[in-house]
C-alpha cells in the first residue's frame, strides 16, 4: 500500500466535492441534501460536508440565500491549489446555474460554470477576490442572457 500525504488526500476530497459532488447533489432532483438547503436546513448539508472534507474544512464554509442574483452563495476559506474554489454561486433562476470562483496557478481567481453534463466552462479572470465581485460578474452572465 502506498502512503499518501494526507494534505494531498484532503485537497483531492475539496475538490471532489466542490467540482463533483456538489453539483451532482444540485442536478439531481431527488437529491434531499440540496432539497434541505433550499429549504434553510443545513444540518443535513453540513453533514454531508463533514463526511466527505472534514471538521475543519466544513467548519470554515458560509451559505448565504441571496435575492439579486437569487440563489446560495458558498463562500470558503482562501483556496491554496489550483482549482479549489473560494465561492460557489448556485443560480435559480430562471433556471440551475452553477457558478465558481476558482483559485488559479497565477494566483487570482477565475469565473467559471459547471454544467449539468459535469463539463466545465472557464469564462476568464475575475478582477479581485471578493464576493462582491464575483456577484457583480454572475449578474452580467445571467444578464446577458435575457
Amino acid at each position: 500500500m502506498t502512503n499518501i500525504d494526507p494534505q494531498i488526500l484532503l485537497v483531492s476530497r475539496i475538490h471532489e466535492f466542490q467540482q463533483v459532488t456538489l453539483p451532482g447533489w444540485v442536478f439531481d432532483p431527488d437529491c434531499y441534501t440540496i432539497v434541505d438547503l433550499y429549504c434553510g436546513f443545513l444540518d443535513m448539508f453540513m453533514t454531508s460536508v463533514r463526511k466527505e472534507c472534514g471538521e475543519t474544512f466544513a467548519d470554515s464554509i458560509t451559505v448565504k440565500p441571496l435575492t439579486n442574483p437569487e440563489g446560495h452563495l458558498f463562500e470558503f476559506g482562501p483556496p491554496e491549489d489550483a482549482t479549489l474554489c473560494r465561492f460557489i454561486f448556485i443560480s435559480v433562476v430562471p433556471y440551475v446555474r452553477i457558478f465558481l470562483a476558482e483559485h488559479s496557478a497565477r494566483g487570482g481567481l477565475m469565473f467559471c460554470e459547471k454544467n449539468e453534463d459535469g463539463t466545465h466552462r472557464n469564462h476568464g479572470p475575475l478582477r479581485g477576490k471578493s464576493a462582491k465581485v464575483f456577484l457583480e460578474k454572475i449578474r452580467e452572465a445571467l444578464s446577458a442572457e435575457n
